[in-house]
């Protein structure tokens, strides 16, 4: 996450949440919506929820080491570290889209707990629906960040969805479900309900979560690439 004078035109830059509420008010006009971004960033134990131990803690040696002017990229030194990939196979940062800068850490945690206040007002039945408009986005971010069988993070830190989905378990819920509608597959996301729900049966537990991914798969060929993040090929019933 950072806005640097070189990312132009990026994709994944603060214009791009600007532009969602912008539209949306418009749209909106004059039907009953409450805006708010009042709350606080998400606690490390919350963010655990869906992402391991050593990944957190890199995350936190991330931020410790980013500086203002530089961002990091994220892939590459998240598979010499955590991943343990052969160096030259290592992803180049030049190739890299996933950044991290100063105030990258702060930004996720608070998207998450815009997620978190959100499933909050919900369960309390304070409101009927909510939408958080949030960034850096999450859905590729798997337990340890970057999932094996994929080729970067996708401008992802923190699965913000996974880990209200998880919080909401944890707060009593016993059926959650997790739709994305998304040009590319939601991985990390189902890797981290695959794993919580066979988690959750072991130990008796009654809360399930349900995930469903409608997404673009091409595996490449002679006239075409392999669309990222290359997985989701097959039909899964989670």
């Amino acid at each position: 996450l950072h806005s640097a004078p070189q990312t132009g035109d990026h994709q994944e830059a603060p214009a791009r949440t600007h532009a969602v509420i912008q539209k949306l008010q418009r749209v909106l006009g004059g039907y009953e919506a409450l805006w708010s971004s009042d709350f606080e960033s998400a606690p490390l134990e919350a963010v655990g929820l869906a992402h391991s131990a050593r990944y957190i803690r890199f995350l936190q040696g991330l931020a410790a080491e980013a500086s203002p002017g530089t961002p990091l990229a994220v892939t590459p030194h998240l598979q010499r570290r955590l991943a343990r990939v052969p160096v030259d196979q290592v992803k180049s940062p030049r190739r890299s889209d996933t950044f991290f800068a100063e105030g990258s850490l702060d930004a996720a945690l608070r998207a998450v707990g815009g997620v978190l206040h959100a499933v909050e007002a919900v369960l309390a039945r304070e409101h009927r629906s909510a939408l958080v408009l949030c960034r850096p986005p999450g859905h590729h971010a798997g337990i340890d960040g970057c999932t094996p069988d994929a080729c970067s993070c996708g401008f992802c830190l923190l699965n913000n969805v996974a880990i209200g989905a998880l919080h909401a378990c944890e707060r009593g819920t016993r059926r959650v479900a997790i739709v994305d509608f998304d040009a590319h597959h939601g991985n990390g996301t189902e890797e981290i309900v695959v794993k919580h729900n066979r988690d959750r049966r072991r130990a008796g537990d009654p809360c399930r979560v349900f995930f469903a991914s409608v997404h673009l798969f091409d595996s490449g060929g002679p006239d075409s690439l392999e669309f990222y993040p290359g997985t989701g090929a097959d039909d899964d019933a989670l």
